[in-house]
């Protein structure tokens, strides 16, 4: 009878030594659990580098899906879309190809403020293509465009064409020419007052004082560098628009005056167009076709002495003028020979 208390501390010494056994085989069994999982996710490790899960949060609900399986995941289901992706040019491939329409509705403030802005990393991220950009400013037809074409034939890749008319004009050019649908935006203003009065203005004082005025050619050259100052230029240019009015052309003034006052070093202080004065008038003369011949082209070419980047050289005009219509067969004959293009 005393034995059959469930409370006696017989009793209780029974039941410690039957709980002790279990706990140790739970303890163990645990332990074989954690030691298989652990060396299977090694396994799946280093057999699926490649696997990863991903998270996509949309229209509030979150989604978990691997980046092997995305692509079926993504076509099965519409109500999960995978963001946009801005593709990158990769870094051995040339600048990107500029806009073959260049016509626009900026105004004149609005686009030199856009090409004002330059980037202030140097290095470009893809291989940059020199190239020479071409301003024809024109009244009408390229009458020398057949020349032109020829110049530029096999050499696509190295330029740009834009070319400036009078707004009445309104002819295009046939769509293989390298002329086609390079026309950029004119506008029309009213210039009024006589002509031939003193080009210079004392309204420009003290801004731009009499010593400092120039004139120079409507046919000149100039790098990226400064071409973006004077695109930039807020100071100078409206001074010219205020007052450079009647005879005074801002074509031949503006640019000379500019850049003798601010980048005096990089003025070369001399024409790049070659032309004939001998004979006066305001007008130099004109050569008719009688005039080509190879020996006047390279006359014309490298007849003449000058300096270029501190260096003496032959080669100072890139230009010539002026020549009439009648002259384009002898010189489409003759300019390839010389000038040792498209052959």
């Amino acid at each position: 009878m005393k034995n059959q208390n469930p409370f006696s501390s017989g009793g209780c010494g029974k039941s410690m030594n039957i709980i002790a056994p279990l706990s140790l085989v739970k303890l163990l069994f645990g332990l074989f659990f954690f030691v298989f999982g652990l060396t299977f996710g090694i396994i799946l490790c280093f057999h699926y580098k490649s696997f990863s899960l991903n998270l996509l949060f949309t229209n509030g609900k979150l989604s978990i899906f691997s980046s092997q399986s995305s692509a079926s995941a993504s076509s099965s289901s519409s109500s999960v879309s995978t963001p946009p992706v801005m593709s990158t040019s990769n870094t051995s491939t040339y600048d990107p190809e500029p806009p073959n329409v260049i016509m626009h509705n900026m105004s004149d403030e609005e686009l030199l403020w856009r090409a004002s802005m330059t980037p202030r990393i140097q290095e470009f991220p893809f291989k940059r293509r020199p190239k020479i950009a071409f301003m024809f400013l024109i009244r009408g037809p390229i009458l020398l465009a057949p020349l032109w074409e020829l110049f530029f034939k096999g050499n696509e890749e190295l330029y740009s064409i834009y070319v400036h008319s009078d707004p009445a004009f309104n002819e295009s050019d046939p769509q293989g020419s390298v002329f086609y649908d390079r026309r950029v935006p004119s506008k029309v203003y009213d210039l009024p007052g006589p002509v031939g009065r003193g080009r210079y203005s004392i309204l420009m004082q003290p801004l731009i004082k009499l010593e400092q005025w120039r004139k120079g050619s409507q046919w000149f050259e100039m790098d990226r560098n400064l071409a973006i100052e004077v695109i930039a230029d807020n100071t100078y240019f409206p001074v010219f628009q205020n007052y450079c009015n009647g005879s005074c052309y801002a074509d031949e003034h503006y640019l000379p005056t500019f850049v003798s006052m601010k980048f005096e070093g990089m003025n070369s202080n001399r024409s790049l167009t070659w032309v004939d004065w001998s004979k006066g008038g305001p007008h130099p003369s004109k050569f008719i076709r009688t005039d080509v011949t190879p020996e006047f082209l390279e006359k014309l070419r490298s007849g003449n002495s000058c300096e270029y980047n501190g260096k003496n050289t032959n080669v100072c005009f890139l230009f010539a003028r002026k020549f009439t219509l009648d002259a384009l067969d002898r010189l489409l004959r003759f300019a390839p020979i010389v000038m040792h293009f498209n052959s």
